[in-house]
């Protein structure tokens, strides 16, 4: 399975706090995989050169981009039958938006035309458990951040493993 992820480079004094906060209330996921955004979601039967080529030509067409964070919602994942936690992202929303369709389209598949980019900090099968969060005690929002590059990353034998890390140059 390939996915196509943004690791967000956030201030140090953050990076800790969205990792405490993680590994308490989706520890499974936080043990997996960072603070990340998802661009590319389960690509099952896809050739992992070809993905790279293609993000490739979408990294070479994309400017570095500061993106901030700056409010939390809680949705649903009906794939998981869980519940989240989302931060959701509001400067560099748009750029990560055309990010995502560009990523689609070299893939020449659909991608989600509801897609809202965000970070995942919470799961739970519980809905009320979450709703007794507080993700402000992460730190003060918005929460800011760079990115500059996207992985492909393959999930095998329940391990992230990361096929190519591709920079950003335009």
């Amino acid at each position: 399975m390939l996915y196509v992820l943004a690791f967000p480079k956030f201030a140090e004094t953050m990076a800790r706090s969205i990792d405490r906060f993680r590994a308490l209330h989706e520890p499974e996921r936080a043990r997996l995989v960072g603070p990340h955004v998802t661009l590319v979601f389960a690509l099952s039967e896809a050739d992992a050169d070809g993905v790279c080529d293609s993000c490739g030509r979408a990294a070479a067409q994309t400017p570095p981009m500061d993106i901030a964070f700056d409010h939390v919602e809680i949705g649903d994942d009906p794939y998981e039958k869980t519940h989240k936690i989302f931060m959701l992202c509001s400067t560099g929303s748009g750029a990560l938006v055309a990010l995502h369709r560009r990523l689609y389209r070299g893939l020449h598949r659909e991608g989600d035309a509801e897609y809202r980019p965000h970070m995942t900090i919470a799961t739970n099968a519980a809905r009320e458990r979450l709703e007794h969060l507080d993700p402000a005690s992460i730190g003060a929002f918005p929460v800011r951040a760079v990115v500059d590059a996207i992985d492909v990353v393959q999930i095998t034998g329940g391990a992230l493993e990361t096929v190519r890390t591709i920079p950003f140059s335009a």
